[in-house]
Parts: structure tokens; sequence; C-alpha cells
């Protein structure tokens, strides 16, 4: 069942297809990728009963505003430590379940964790969502090659893997997918999804320009130019006020073939790109497994995923005084060091009600402190660099 956007969206999912070992014609693009979950969980509330998601505090306020939408209760699951996504060990999942949602937290895919949450996924008929924006075109799959997931969502978005690309979505559904009337259903949502708004084409188009002006501004100028072309509806933010507080601007839309095109030209250089990523990511982990500073923990996932082509190779300060500056460290090297995910749905909420947190994150501590501790290292940087990116870390976190 076709999902339109023009030849340049037809092309798009034959490549992503091709990326993943799939077929095109189970391939769904979206203008983002946070509303292909929407249409997912919004598809699934109204196919059964059930009314919860287990996800994870410990990624983007965007990551839940989809569940919000659908009219649906987010439960929060603590992570586990080594491998930042769901600790099997601690996720319920029962009648209400509708979804498990299996993030691979800066591109990281831990394949025994992923089937075990598969495994308590299935167990009680709820799906398997994979949050793969971090990892577009990579997925976690069984014993015998094939997908896991019943949903797997891949980003083209801001500060993702392709490098150039600001907006656009593709999620794959499972042909296998237990639930075929489900599945059936899913596939009609999105066959159903209108244009990208007028509106919104233009502020694509104009995004980097925008940003462009916007950070060479004195802050206060800045943030009275972003917030005026907000509200007129010219800018599209990474992260708008609405969505800061559980709700959406956009309804659910295709992306236009101006995106797909962008998509398109950045993943013919995906094999470059990964293959110096995963440089990177082999030279931190050759560097620090022996020889950790103190006070640095590493993920043993990320040891694992020496192989893997990260987004940002994760690395925990003990407080966020020392990821603070580790990474002004990093950044004295003219390397770029985002606080992702500092706070706990980045980049924080505004209202926190809507998304059960008026009584704060306490119940999720390991979330909690690795939040704070967060300094990613960059991993799209010349992989020679990496040696004394590792040296300003130890530097920095002697002081």
């Amino acid at each position: 069942m076709a999902n339109t956007s023009g030849e340049a969206g037809r092309l798009l999912r034959e490549r992503m297809a091709e990326l993943t070992h799939t077929e095109a014609k189970d391939w769904f693009l979206t203008a983002k990728a946070r509303q292909g979950i929407q249409v997912v969980f919004a598809t699934a509330r109204k196919a059964a009963a059930r009314t919860e998601v287990a996800t994870q505090l410990f990624t983007c306020v965007t990551a839940i505003d989809p569940i919000l939408a659908a009219n649906l209760t987010p439960r929060y699951v603590d992570v586990d430590e080594q491998t930042l996504s769901i600790d099997p060990l601690l996720l319920e999942v029962g009648e209400h379940t509708c979804a498990v949602v299996l993030q691979h937290t800066f591109g990281v895919v831990d394949q025994a964790s992923s089937q075990a949450l598969q495994r308590a996924a299935h167990a009680s008929g709820a799906l398997l969502v994979e949050d793969s924006a971090h990892c577009v075109g990579r997925m976690a799959r069984g014993a015998a090659g094939k997908p896991l997931a019943d949903v797997s969502v891949h980003s083209f978005g801001v500060e993702k893997m392709l490098p150039g690309t600001y907006f656009g979505g593709a999620v794959w559904l499972n042909p296998a997918m237990a639930d075929q009337s489900l599945a059936q259903s899913l596939r009609m949502a999105f066959a159903e999804l209108p244009a990208m708004p007028k509106r919104m084409e233009r502020a694509t188009r104009s995004y980097l320009n925008q940003v462009r002006i916007l950070t060479r501004l004195p802050q206060g100028a800045s943030r009275a130019l972003r917030a005026k072309w907000e509200r007129r509806g010219t800018f599209e933010p990474a992260v708008s006020e609405e969505e800061r507080r559980g709700t959406s601007n956009h309804e659910p839309s295709l992306p236009s073939e101006w995106v797909c095109n962008q998509a398109l030209a950045a993943l013919k250089g995906l094999g470059a790109n990964e293959q110096n990523r995963r440089a990177c990511t082999q030279t931190y982990a050759s560097a620090l497994e022996v020889d950790a500073p103190e006070g640095l923990f590493v993920p043993k996932a990320a040891f694992g995923a020496a192989d893997q082509p990260l987004l940002r190779f994760p690395v925990f300060a003990q407080d966020e005084r020392h990821a603070k500056a580790l990474a002004r460290a990093v950044e004295a090297m003219g390397h770029y060091m985002p606080d992702w995910p500092r706070p706990l749905l980045v980049p924080g909420v505004l209202d926190p009600v809507p998304y059960g947190l008026a009584e704060g994150t306490a119940n999720w501590p390991v979330s909690e402190r690795l939040a704070a501790g967060a300094a990613s290292l960059p991993t799209d940087v010349d992989p020679d660099r990496i040696p004394a990116i590792v040296q300003a870390v130890r530097d920095a976190l002697r002081e």
C-alpha cells in the first residue's frame, strides 16, 4: 500500500528497504519521525482497549508526546545503566500495555536486551515499537537475522545520523506482525496521511538559514526573533513550546518531495559516514575499556558496540558539574557537545502534569543519575582526534 510524496518518496522507501534488507512496501514516510510514532499509537489505541505504553524517561520529550496525543498513558520504566534502554528486569507488561518502546540510545543496538524486551512484549500481546532515531537504517534482530520489532521508526531529523537533514521520518511495519488486523489498520492510516501543510513546507526549506541567523545574534535578540517566527508559523523548531507542554504543533503528514530528496542525498554518504563513526567508536572503546579515568562510567553496551557506528559515544561523569567541565574541555577543542539527555525528557517539560511527573522523577534513580552525568562524545570527527579528546576528558575530570 503506497505512501506517496512523489518519485522522491518512492525512491526513499526503496533506499530504506535496501539498507535494512526488507521490502519497500513495508516502509511509510512522515514529515517527522515523531509523527510516525503518533500514527502507530493512535491506530493501536483505536484497535484495542489497552491504554498504556511502557517507555523510558531517558529520552527526548518528543518521544513521549505521541503517547499523549494518542490518549495513552506513558508507564516509565527505569533504564539499565549498561544498555541505556528499558531494563527488562524492571519491565512489567500486563493486559493494559499497548506497546513497549525499545530505544537504541546513541545508536547502541544491544541484541540481548532487545530480544528480552521483545519476549516480554509479545508474551502479553503488546507491540514492540523500536525507536531507531539514533541509528537510521539499523534494527535489532533475532538469532535468525530477522527484525525483532513490530514497528521500527527511523529519523532524518536534527542532530541525527544524517548530516544536512532536519526533517522527515520513515516507519517500517513488520509484515509478520501477530495482529494482522492491526497491521492492516496501520497500513491504511499511513496510506491516508495528507500532504505536508504548505506553511510547514516553506518552514522546512528556510530552517537552515534561519538557524544561521539565530546563532549569530545575541542571546536575547535570538530568543525574541525565534519566538516571533514561531508565532507566525514561519519557523519549525526542533522541539516546539507546545511539545514541551504535552501537545503537538502539527497533525501527522507526509514529508514534502524536497524533504525526501534531502534525505536521499544524505543517504548516499551513509556508508562513509558510518565507517568514520565506527572507527571513532572503536578508538574510544579501546582507549577507555582498559584505562577509564576515575569518575567516568562507560556502559558495557558501548564497549560491546565497538563495531557499530554510534551517533555519539556515551560516557557519564559522577555529577552534572563534572559532566559540564568535561563538555567544556571537549568544546574548547572545537567539537560540539550537547547536554543530551539532560534534563530527562530533553529539553525539559514546561508542565509535568500531562507527563505523569507531578511528583518528580525520583522513582527512576538510574535515569536521574545518568542524565545528570551525561557527556556524550562526538563520533563525527577525524578518528585521529580521539586520543586528544580522551586526554581532554581525563584532564577535565582531575579538576
